[in-house]
């Protein structure tokens, strides 16, 4: 009988999480409405995807770009539809699958309790929100980089391989978060989880929209490694009124939603964990948040990839804490909730003119 009560309040937690997904697709929806700028990255993937699909007779080239974004919105332009259009309804709609993803993947790893924080917190992150709807590839690569971690906590070798490949072609950082998933396939192989068969295909399916694009930098460049080269350069020299002191996203964080500080608890309660996946899971927060506050680049954008880690870890860390407070703890959540409510909804908007 007890079972079957926890059964059922589990749910419950997927039919707030409905609630919040559709609310997210609404808002989404409306953003097509608002009349909004171009900034200088977007017209420059759209640009790139002329370039590419014109054989270098329209556009224009940055070789410190990655390929997969400027290919997707190219692709729109080729076949006569509005680039910049259908590039901010792809855009829209991966943000909802990185909330969904973020939901499936925390209720697989930590329950749909924490889920439901993750995702609702992720939903209505202003930076997240705000981005939306702007032709950038951090929303669209990660995505694909939930995608391959969901494969990934799936056993699904061969998509997670493929997804987290296309990742790394839309944003070459994501190299930080795929890192961590590669150190548990050679864990779970080390423990016999694995064949050497499963980390073949999970290798072969990476390097499947990764080789060729290193193949063509060779073609190119004459050096497979020119664009991370490039990149990082790039990232060191340019952008002066980016530059920003070490406290710079641990502010920016707090500032947005004082909840993320839950997840030092979170991590902490992770690393407490014996499950392998878990602590590789806690790693894909940590690695790419590393050389992040070590640039001196930054901006808070470039953080949406390793948001769905923080706020699932940042669920983790408030029910831990609410837990404290025993036969209060709804009392406590709601309390908590309406402080983040309060803090967050004033900073919610959309890009405009």
């Amino acid at each position: 009988m007890n079972k079957i009560f926890i059964r059922k309040k589990e749910q419950y937690f997927d039919w707030l999480f409905i609630l919040v997904a559709i609310l997210s697709a609404i808002s989404r929806i409306f953003s097509f409405s608002v009349e909004s700028d171009m900034w200088w990255d977007s017209s420059v993937y759209i640009g790139m995807g002329k370039h590419i699909y014109s054989f270098g007779q329209s556009g224009l080239w940055e070789a410190s770009r990655p390929l997969g974004w400027p290919l997707m919105l190219g692709f729109f332009w080729k076949i006569g539809l509005d680039p910049i259009l259908f590039g901010k309804i792809t855009v829209g709609l991966a943000s909802l699958g990185c909330i969904i993803l973020t939901y499936l993947i925390s209720s697989k790893l930590f329950g749909r309790k924490t889920a439901f924080f993750a995702g609702l917190f992720l939903a209505f992150s202003p930076t997240f929100f705000l981005f939306g709807n702007i032709l950038y590839s951090e929303i669209i690569s990660t995505f694909f980089l939930l995608a391959g971690i969901y494969f990934f906590v799936a056993r699904k070798h061969a998509f997670a391989g493929l997804f987290l490949g296309i990742s790394f072609i839309t944003r070459f950082f994501q190299i930080f978060s795929i890192i961590p998933v590669i150190f548990a396939y050679l864990y779970c192989l080390y423990k016999k989880k694995y064949s050497v068969k499963n980390i073949i295909v999970f290798a072969a399916s990476f390097l499947a929209p990764v080789l060729p694009y290193l193949l063509l930098n060779l073609y190119l460049y004459g050096n497979i490694f020119y664009p991370f080269q490039l990149q990082a350069f790039m990232t060191k020299y340019t952008g002066w009124i980016y530059h920003q002191g070490i406290y710079f996203y641990f502010i920016g964080l707090a500032k947005e939603n004082f909840v993320s500080i839950f997840s030092i608890i979170g991590i902490i309660t992770i690393f407490r964990s014996k499950d392998a996946m878990k602590k590789s899971f806690a790693l894909m927060l940590l690695l790419p948040f590393l050389p992040y506050i070590l640039a001196s680049h930054k901006e808070m954008r470039i953080l949406i990839p390793i948001l769905p880690f923080l706020y699932i870890a940042a669920g983790i860390g408030l029910l831990y804490f609410a837990k404290l407070f025993k036969k209060h703890i709804n009392l406590a959540l709601a309390i908590i909730l309406a402080l983040s409510i309060f803090q967050v909804a004033p900073q919610l908007r959309f890009d405009r003119l």
